[in-house]
């Protein structure tokens, strides 16, 4: 973990990069992970998106029409714009952006040197919507039973919050709770008893009312999904 006198011009530019997404696959997922344990860094990048997105405020936003959206979405994916939750978590499996041992030495960074090695399985995936507006690292440690969520870019519409859900394959979406609306980095409980028997598994991000789908179930747009990795 770095104090901001520690960043230095060189890290600025390489957070800027992140942004801009012009860095090699290798650098970008090594960018990612270090957000993911280093707060000045991951605030860098987010200062960096910030002075972005001010670009585009003098930009009037244009709504595409239902049917050229329509026609959009069937030539780039071969999928109709509304599918159902499991569909979109689906779609999402193949945008999957997997950390690699990067995302390993950032885990042993934050634990510190002196903890015992960890035993249990390790699974990472980062949740972004279509816009890259929102988006999230997710890190699961099996020893801890908790997901490891760092927001580097995006915050819930107000008066709604953002929900997390843990999705097995075939089985129904449980919520996780809901995202801190303070806070870029958080721990979220996730049961090992939901793993049992489930092979692959998914998160998603739905929008939802202020606390917290009322039903127990997904009510809100899916804002991002995407599927967990080993490592």
């Amino acid at each position: 973990m770095s104090n901001p006198s520690d960043m230095t011009p060189d890290d600025t530019e390489f957070a800027g990069e992140y942004v801009l997404r012009v860095l090699p696959e290798d650098a970008h997922r090594a960018a990612a992970a270090r957000a993911a344990s280093d707060p000045t860094f991951a605030a860098e990048i987010r200062i960096w998106e910030d002075r972005l997105a001010s670009l585009t405020d003098e930009i009037m936003p244009v709504t595409p029409s239902s049917i050229a959206k329509t026609d959009l979405m069937e030539q780039l994916f071969g999928v109709d714009p509304r599918p159902s939750f499991m569909e979109r978590v689906s779609f999402w499996k193949g945008l999957t952006v997997a950390l690699s041992a990067a995302a390993i030495a950032s885990t042993l960074i934050i634990f510190g040197p002196t903890e015992p090695v960890l035993n249990g399985p390790v699974y990472v995936t980062e949740l972004a919507d279509d816009t890259d507006s929102l988006r999230i690292l997710a890190v699961y440690d099996a020893d801890t039973q908790g997901v490891q969520i760092t927001r580097t870019a995006g915050a819930a519409v107000d008066g709604r919050s953002l929900e997390l859900w843990f999705i097995g394959e075939g089985q129904e979406a449980q919520s996780m709770g809901i995202l801190s609306e303070d806070e870029a980095n958080e721990t979220l409980a996730l049961p090992a008893v939901w793993l049992d028997g489930v092979d692959s598994w998914s998160l998603a991000i739905t929008d939802e009312p202020f606390g917290g789908s009322p039903t127990g179930k997904a009510t809100g747009p899916i804002l991002a999904a995407s599927q967990m990795t080993r490592l």
